[in-house]
């Protein structure tokens, strides 16, 4: 299988093929990372730590 880069920070890895986001009808594959931090952004962004999060996008 051959690596693909991530549209967030261009790191090269194996991004599986649900480990991306679409916002209107631009798609944006993330590597493991990124994919965490945007899970995180998205479940907790109401949180206190919504500042913190909103720094990694």
């Amino acid at each position: 299988m051959e690596k693909q880069t991530c549209n967030r920070c261009f790191h090269q890895e194996h991004i599986p093929t649900h480990q991306y986001v679409k916002f209107d009808d631009q798609v944006y594959y993330l590597c493991q990372e990124c994919w965490e931090g945007f899970r995180r952004w998205f479940h907790w962004g109401q949180s206190e730590t919504r500042d913190r999060q909103l720094e990694l996008f």
